[in-house]
């Protein structure tokens, strides 16, 4: 992983980690105090039955002149009965102080009730209730709150990190690509404009220029304007051509004479048999669909090797003499910027055009290859 794509990965994973942090931050907080409130709420409830409860069983045997029984305390909870100046009459008083206000109050961990519902009988004005349940429910679920939210975190936080090496995969292999395809280029280009330069080097030493430094010079000027052909075809949008009655034939004889240099500068020798074939298709499309098979036979074929082209019967055969393709390899030889062999370099584009051209204008392809035998490429024309 190079700067660029740690930065990247860095960047999404700080902004899925920061942002999800904020939230499930948030929902743990909201659900916390909502839990809290409810649990507050239902501890009051409760404390206001009990002394709802108690303040009945006094108002019952003053009433019904029957003695008056303290029930047992609930669990959790301590009850108190005083009369009209604070004092315990039954039950245990809480260890801190408190108005004798009727009304719900919290003290040093704890909750009290104080209720006047007796209304005097049996000279018992208050009920006190106390408990320290509420805050112990309150750690419990903040421990608990904490411990989920932390798992929560890390489960994100594993996720995240997850997503990002798989969003960011296909992202790292075109970078590489690109990386590796910027390598190509360089390479590739450095051959040609290196003859060039020497050729015009010799030439202006010699104040002439002699057949063999003419030829180099054409041979090194039609490698450039392939290569410039292929890196505008894939990455360019060109005007659309129409399609037009052509003599395949013609542009196979046009398109050998081209390459004329290229191969004599490699000793290899073209054999080429046709016939008049007609095909509709763009001129540009022909030419380049033809250029970019000899190229490749070319690139990979031994010095003193021939290529042979062969149009008959509305199909055209491209064979060389060259390394040839392993048989793993062949299923991938159409994908873009896939090169089977590092042998001659090249991009990885050439039979990729072809099968975009072969394509478009209707046209089979069928490669069949022998490593060390060399490569046959088969075009068969719809009549």
């Amino acid at each position: 992983m190079n700067r660029f794509e740690k930065r990247s990965w860095l960047s999404f994973v700080a902004l899925y980690l920061v942002s999800t942090f904020v939230l499930i931050g948030l929902g743990a907080y909201w659900y916390y105090s909502a839990q809290l409130e409810s649990r507050h709420s239902l501890l009051n409830y409760r404390m206001q039955h009990i002394a709802d409860d108690l303040a009945g069983r006094v108002i019952h045997a003053h009433m019904g002149g029957t003695s008056f029984a303290m029930p047992e305390e609930p669990a959790g909870f301590s009850l108190a009965l005083l009369d009209g100046d604070g004092e315990r009459v039954y039950g245990t008083l809480p260890k801190v102080p408190f108005p004798l206000k009727s009304g719900f109050y919290a003290f040093a961990g704890n909750d009290l009730l104080v209720s006047t519902a007796t209304n005097d009988h049996l000279g018992i004005r208050y009920i006190v209730i106390n408990t320290g349940s509420y805050d112990a429910e309150a750690d419990q679920l903040r421990r608990s709150v904490l411990a989920y939210t932390v798992a929560a975190l890390l489960f994100v936080s594993l996720i995240g990190i997850i997503l990002s090496h798989l969003f960011l995969g296909p992202i790292r292999q075109k970078m590489a690509t690109i990386e590796q395809f910027i390598k190509d280029v360089t390479h590739e280009l450095n051959t040609p404009i290196t003859a060039l330069r020497m050729s015009s080097r010799r030439a202006l030493q010699k104040g002439e220029c002699d057949t063999k430094t003419l030829r180099n010079i054409a041979a090194s000027t039609k490698q450039l304007y392939d290569i410039y052909t292929a890196l505008a075809y894939v990455n360019f949008s060109q005007p659309e051509e129409a399609p037009q009655e052509l003599d395949l034939a013609a542009v196979i004889a046009e398109s050998v004479a081209s390459f004329k240099e290229l191969a004599e500068s490699k000793a290899i020798r073209f054999a080429v048999e046709t016939e008049p074939t007609s095909l509709r298709i763009a001129p540009h499309r022909a030419a380049m669909l033809i250029n970019n098979l000899l190229s490749n036979a070319l690139k990979y074929s031994p010095q003193g090797s021939t290529v042979t082209l062969l149009l008959k019967h509305r199909a055209l055969l491209v064979r060389d003499e060259g390394i040839g393709i392993a048989p793993e390899q062949l299923p991938l030889i159409f994908d873009r910027f896939k090169r089977g062999t590092e042998y001659a370099g090249g991009f990885g584009l050439g039979l990729s055009i072809v099968k975009a051209i072969c394509d478009e204008a209707g046209i089979a392809i069928q490669v069949s290859s022998e490593p060390d035998h060399g490569t046959s490429v088969m075009l068969a024309f719809a009549p």
